[in-house]
C-alpha cells in the first residue's frame, strides 16, 4: 500500500545477523551498563540497560568507522554532521558523552 511505512520490531543483538549482529555483541559485552539504545543500519538494535536514554542510529558502518577513530564527542559529531549517523536527542547525547 503506498504511502505507509512498516516498523521493525526491536531486535536483540543475538537477532541481528551477520557484522552488525557480532558488532552489537561486543558492544555489548565492551559496554555492560549503557544508558543509551544503538540501532544499525539493518535494523539490529542493542537496547540500553536502563530506560528512557538515547538512541544512536547508525545509518552506515560509516558512522562506527567515525566513533571508533575519534571515541567521544569528536567522533560522534563527525558521524552526525556526515548524515551516517541519527541522534533523537543531541542534547542529552552530548551530556551523556560528557559523562560517560
Amino acid at each position: 500500500m503506498a504511502g505507509t511505512t512498516s516498523v521493525r520490531p526491536p531486535t536483540t543483538p543475538q537477532q541481528g545477523g551477520g557484522a552488525s549482529g557480532r558488532l552489537l555483541e561486543r558492544l555489548e559485552r565492551a559496554l555492560p551498563e549503557r544508558p543509551f539504545d544503538v540501532e544499525l543500519w539493518d535494523g539490529a538494535v542493542l537496547p540500553g540497560t536502563t530506560r528512557g536514554g538515547p538512541r544512536f542510529t547508525a545509518r552506515s558502518p560509516a558512522a562506527v568507522r567515525h566513533v571508533l577513530r575519534a571515541p567521544g564527542q569528536l567522533g560522534i559529531g563527525r558521524a552526525y554532521v556526515s548524515g551516517e549517523l541519527a541522534l533523537d536527542d543531541l542534547d542529552a547525547v552530548m551530556e551523556l558523552v560528557r559523562d560517560f
